[in-house]
């Protein structure tokens, strides 16, 4: 789960140009609702508890109210049919953690315009079956290694957030 808040403070260089900083949370939806996170009044009282955020974050102020939207690992079942594919997040999506997501969806989309260009001009599906084969292998390899590098994460031993995926480590 992804919450997005909205902090005007009038930071430096980019931040300058649009006046407010973005700062998000992400955690397991359940965990969320524990921590009250959709509340405003209860997301800035734990904004002030941290201290690396906060000293970023500044004495701003909340611009709009918390969005909390789902940014969970998926990947369709099928990404292609007759006359439709799926690309980008549409197609597979990687958790934000993983940094990974603008690459994929950059690299996936070159392959899916080849197969879509052998599709339109020579008539053939083959194209289409490899880039449902190649969306499927690269998300099998990303939760693979996603895994590992959960598993493999000790510096909030204490969180119950790390401590779910900590479970991994003997699955990998």
């Amino acid at each position: 789960m992804k919450i997005r808040f909205n902090i005007c403070n009038g930071g430096k260089s980019f931040i300058r140009k649009f006046k407010c900083r973005v700062v998000a949370c992400l955690t397991d939806s359940d965990l969320a609702c524990e921590f009250g996170l959709k509340d405003c009044d209860r997301w800035l009282e734990l904004l002030r508890q941290t201290h690396w955020i906060q000293a970023s974050a500044g004495d701003g102020v909340l611009q709009d109210e918390v969005i909390v939207r789902p940014a969970n690992s998926t990947c369709l079942d099928q990404v292609c049919g007759d006359n439709w594919l799926a690309v980008g997040d549409a197609a597979s999506a990687y958790d934000p953690l993983s940094s990974q997501g603008i690459t994929k969806a950059l690299r996936l989309g070159i392959f899916a315009g080849y197969a879509i260009g052998e599709r339109l001009n020579k008539e053939e599906t083959a194209g289409l079956s490899k880039y449902a084969s190649l969306v499927r292998r690269e998300f099998e390899y990303y939760r693979q290694i996603h895994r590992q590098y959960s598993a493999e994460e000790q510096r909030w031993k204490q969180s119950q957030f790390w401590h779910r995926r900590h479970k991994f480590k003997n699955a990998v």
